[in-house]
């Protein structure tokens, strides 16, 4: 059965069924080819391979589920999959055949080949729609504007030397550092609201539960006051009746 699925991959992706895909055919846009929009979204949309590999960080975490079922198939085929593997082939026959990784000179020549039969109309010097930073202004905009933004470590993911200059020389971060820094902007980052809105249900839960508890203590706190303010009444009643008694005042 073939189904065909027209629209943005980042929002559609999100709607295929877990383990509905068993053959997959990996062809983005390339860097430095086609320009198919000015939208920031659109990942070529941009002027080099730093933006382009900057543009897949938006497909966190969607993409990682198709990759994950495909990554998945192939071990069930009998390939060992590790950190070294491939993510594309450069040819694939059975599992357990030895893997090589498809060359650039192979995905650039797929890229040519599917430039090639789009029209792109070129005014003078430029064409008809830009190659913009739209997408990677949204990614810098949006690190930068967090509160809890490292603001040199967000320089470096951008490419750039830092905040001062001498960041480029003497703020070496590692590529775990980097990868923390951006793991907390993947809710911004990500185009579906849906993972903003996990972590927006996960933080009123907390705040729910830290409330009940408060509740609970306040409850607790008055149910004693009460407990002693009873038996404060009972005192005052038996001081009474022993006043009565006794005829004192």
């Amino acid at each position: 059965m073939y189904k065909l699925i027209n629209g943005d991959c980042i929002e559609k992706i999100k709607d295929i069924e877990s383990e509905s895909i068993h053959f997959s055919i990996f062809s983005p846009p390339f860097a430095e080819l086609y320009v198919y929009s000015d939208d920031f979204r659109d990942m070529g949309n941009c002027t080099n391979y730093d933006d382009f590999f900057t543009h897949f960080g938006f497909l966190t975490p969607e993409a990682n589920k198709a990759v994950d079922e495909y990554l998945d198939e192939r071990r069930k085929d009998g390939e060992h999959i590790d950190q070294d593997s491939p993510i594309f082939r450069s040819s694939y026959q059975i599992g357990i055949q030895k893997t090589k990784a498809m060359s650039t000179a192979s995905a650039k020549m797929i890229a040519l080949r599917l430039a090639k039969s789009v029209v792109r109309n070129k005014q003078g010097r430029r064409y008809s729609v830009m190659a913009a930073h739209g997408f990677r202004k949204r990614f810098s905009t949006l690190l930068k504007s967090a509160d809890n933004a490292n603001q040199a470590l967000c320089e470096k993911l951008m490419g750039h030397r830092g905040i001062f200059h001498l960041d480029g020389s003497y703020l070496i971060p590692s590529k775990d550092q980097l990868f923390t820094e951006f793991k907390k902007h993947i809710p911004n980052l990500t185009i579906d609201d849906s993972e903003r809105n996990k972590i927006t249900i996960a933080k009123l839960e907390a705040e729910k539960s830290e409330l009940e508890s408060k509740n609970e203590e306040i409850q607790i706190q008055n149910d004693e006051l009460a407990r002693q303010s009873q038996a404060i009444d009972n005192i005052l009643k038996e001081l009474e009746e022993l006043k009565k008694k006794t005829g004192t005042n």
